[in-house]
């Protein structure tokens, strides 16, 4: 025989008010009791709300229907299986100290769990400071579920800070909040300000350890913005988008099968983020582009790229001053400035006037000029990366560094363990060439410590800026080898403490071009011999190799030559503050003739001596190389060959590096052009003996 249990209606509201310390009604109660689940029904329940609320009821719905697990409750546990509220409006409400409108008073905590929601045609008034965030939740009731199983549809709305956020929600007839073994099928359509989602899939317990399987199309101006929601500190990135598969089991999120957008850069590929990954969160993946710009990932990183300026610099006094925004009355001043110090014997101004490159009057010689850096400052948040752990795998089909440098492409693999990054197998294609390298920074220590070792093999030096038009009518191989280490949180201050070694060599093509159209140099009658008048001097070979310490590069080899002259040099390369101070001294060959041809009457051929005597002195910054004659320094040369220049040390560690170049580019590239043979390699040493003639 069924039992009324109507009777129950007025001692269960008279219980409820005591418990929750706020008035209790119903218009009607109903219970179906079974040996494992309980049904409760509660019909016009109204449950006040807590002094000062905004909302003078709690609860105020038509039907509150609870699905109890007897066994638990006879162990004196509550466990709503499934609870449904049916018409009507529910507010619940957080203050920022944590206080609810839910819990018991005098318990820090419900002893109550509920696994599954219905909600069937309920408002729900969210209002939680703690999390400063506010919703409001309307649904209704689908006749029959869609073709995805939709029963319930949902309008939300509602403040996340000072951010609006609405949109459209549909699910399964219930939503399962506590059981992970019950997924139920979503689709949201909603923004928060300008950041937009559309998810379509599966989600499953809640209110535990959510988990999600679903097919997501997600975009905004930054992904900071995400890190409230997926608990991932992202820092502020360009504009965003992302479309694919993306899952979460146990606390670990799975993108895959993705492809994405960030600022100017496309991706695709598999990432994994386990922010409880051992001791640290953790980032792992496998990650392609076809076009990747290094300045829209960088702060994912804690690096902070700042672009030096261009290349293609002005090369003219006229053309500097007119870039520089010097007026005509300081340009007429700096004029006769020159024309005194030239009638009295020279000096700086003097050379200004000659052709040496222009420079405002407050700016002492050898200062780099205001914002006129070569070497990227970019910033190495220390914090950030001892924060996390990675281990991708990336192939960048075009590399853009938003630098004046021509990288290509990238493709190696990054490791981040306990805050050491590691770059290694590390490959970027360069002016038409390839960097191999393998890089670290320890983040463990303060400063950071960075280590660098690669080498460049066969890139185009008339391809070395990505502004230099004038320089690609050059043809030239261009190599290095690079092997330092330094400290610091930014790149510059790494180099700016560096100690090791690093060699460059070009071999080929126009000498006149480099220095004047690619370096931007004023040369003046400096380099006019050597050069020639024609300006399209070859290039035989020029090898650079120094040793560092302490940010400062001295020349183990300097030298470079033409079929016409050799120069042999030496001097030092300040990185902190890019200061060039070398000196070159010319040697100057030998006449030689060509033999007349068997049979033939052409007359001899005689290729002129360089008649250049003078030291060459290289001042100034690597943003403006100052070059002149150093008629101070001696002459100090001979037509036989070469004099180490004085105090130098040409050792066996340079001479070591310098021929170890010569396989990073091809020998004999472009017309008479072997530094092989120059370097001694295949000939003689040029250092006292004459190299044998081509």
């Amino acid at each position: 025989m069924a039992i009324d249990w109507r009777f129950l209606r007025y001692p269960i509201e008279r219980y409820a008010s005591e418990q929750l310390g706020r008035p209790v009604t119903l218009t009607g109660f109903h219970m179906a009791l079974r040996p494992f689940t309980t049904r409760l029904q509660f019909e016009g329940l109204r449950i006040g709300n807590v002094p000062d609320s905004r909302q003078p009821q709690m609860v105020a719905l038509d039907i509150a229907e609870v699905h109890l697990s007897t066994w638990r409750a006879l162990h004196k546990q509550i466990l709503i299986e499934q609870l449904a509220l049916r018409g009507g409006e529910v507010y619940l409400a957080r203050a920022r100290n944590g206080a609810n409108n839910w819990t018991l008073p005098g318990r820090e905590r419900n002893d109550m769990d509920v696994e599954a929601l219905v909600l069937d045609n309920a408002l729900i008034d969210y209002d939680d400071r703690q999390l400063d965030l506010t919703a409001d939740i309307r649904t209704t009731t689908l006749r029959k579920p869609d073709a995805k199983g939709h029963t319930v549809q949902a309008e939300f709305n509602g403040y996340y800070g000072t951010a609006r956020y609405q949109g459209k929600f549909a699910t399964g007839p219930v939503i399962s909040l506590r059981n992970a073994e019950t997924p139920f099928p979503f689709r949201i359509d909603g923004r928060v300000g300008a950041t937009r989602l559309k998810a379509e899939g599966t989600m499953q317990n809640m209110l535990g350890d959510i988990g999600l399987d679903a097919t997501v199309d997600l975009s905004g101006p930054t992904l900071a913005n995400l890190a409230p929601f997926v608990g991932i500190a992202f820092p502020n990135t360009p504009p965003f988008a992302y479309r694919g598969r993306l899952a979460r089991t146990n606390g670990k999120w799975d993108a895959t099968q993705f492809a994405a957008s960030l600022g100017r850069s496309d991706l695709t590929g598999d990432l994994a983020w386990d922010p409880r990954g051992g001791d640290r969160p953790k980032l792992t993946g496998d990650i392609h582009s076809r076009v990747f710009d290094i300045q829209d990932i960088a702060p994912l990183f804690g690096w902070i790229p700042d672009a030096p300026p261009v290349m293609d610099r002005p090369r003219t006094t006229a053309s500097r001053n007119a870039a520089s925004g010097t007026t005509s009355a300081s340009r007429a001043a700096s004029s006769r400035a020159a024309s005194s110090s030239s009638a009295s014997g020279g000096g700086a101004s003097g050379a200004a006037a000659r052709g040496g490159p222009a420079r405002s009057a407050s700016l002492p010689r050898g200062k780099p000029e205001p914002k006129r850096r070569v070497l990227p400052d970019w910033q190495f948040d220390v914090t950030r990366l001892r924060a996390n752990d990675a281990d991708l795998k990336v192939d960048m089909a075009v590399l853009r560094s938003g630098t004046a440098w021509s990288f290509e492409s990238v493709a190696g693999r990054a490791l981040l363990d306990q805050g050491q990054l590691t770059l290694s197998p590390f490959t970027v294609g360069y002016a038409g060439g390839q960097f191999s390298a393998k890089v670290t920074f320890d983040a463990r220590s303060t400063p950071g410590q960075a280590a660098l070792t690669g080498t460049l093999q066969k890139a185009r030096y008339g391809r070395m800026f990505v502004d230099a038009s004038s320089l690609r009518r050059s043809e030239g191989m261009l190599g290095a080898d690079i092997r330092l280490t330094g400290s610091g949180d930014t790149f510059r201050d790494v180099l700016g403490s560096a100690s090791g070694a690093f060699g460059v060599i070009l071999a080929g093509g126009n000498l006149s071009t480099l220095v004047m159209d690619g370096l931007a140099v004023d040369t003046g009658p400096a380099l006019s011999h050597l050069i020639g008048p024609d300006k399209r001097t070859v290039l035989r070979c020029a090898v650079a190799a120094f040793d560092v310490q302490k940010g400062v590069a001295r020349t183990q080899t300097l030298l470079l030559d033409t079929p016409d002259a050799r120069l042999a040099g030496q001097g030092t390369v300040a990185f902190a503050d890019e200061r060039l101070d070398l000196r070159l001294v010319p040697v100057v060959k030998d006449a030689q003739k060509e033999p007349v041809r068997e049979g033939g009457k052409e007359p001899v051929k005689e290729i002129a001596a360089a008649v250049a005597r003078s030291p060459i002195a290289i001042t100034g910054t690597l943003a403006f190389p100052d070059v002149r004659a150093d008629r101070a320094g001696g002459v100090g040369v001979t037509s036989a060959g070469m004099a180490p220049p004085a105090g130098a040390t040409p050792g066996s560690s340079g001479v070591s590096m310098a021929t170890a170049l010569v396989p990073l580019v091809d020998t004999g590239y472009g017309r008479d052009a072997n530094c092989g043979v120059v370097l001694g390699q295949d000939g003689e040493s040029t250092t006292g003996r004459r190299a044998r003639s081509r």
